[in-house]
């Protein structure tokens, strides 16, 4: 998913700092959440306004040591996961049942 939050890595761990990046290592997106494109295929694409994925990081003003852990909801689209099903079982069927010498 597209990132639009600061990097989440390396934060001071000194608690009056929780906004403040280390001086000694440049900031990253050290933690990230990846999705296969398929998987990505599943996540609903809404028709309206509602926001329907969220992808960013938890505690930017608190010091929870030097990563701001990163997190990613979303709604499934109904019905995807038994299309998902009925694909991967299509995949696994050989493509035909005779043997590889039998011809038509």
């Amino acid at each position: 998913m597209d990132i639009s939050f600061p990097p989440s890595y390396p934060y001071s761990e000194d608690a009056r700092q929780g906004e403040q990046y280390m001086n000694t290592r440049c900031p990253a997106w050290c933690d990230r959440i990846l999705m296969s494109p398929s998987a990505k295929e599943l996540v609903l694409r809404s028709e309206s306004e509602e926001k329907v994925v969220t992808y960013d990081h938890i505690g930017p003003n608190v010091c929870m040591g030097d990563h701001k852990p990163v997190f990613l909801a979303f709604r499934i689209m109904p019905g995807a996961g038994k299309r998902c099903q009925r694909h991967e079982r299509t995949l696994r069927e050989p493509p035909c049942s005779r043997g590889p010498n039998t011809h038509s």
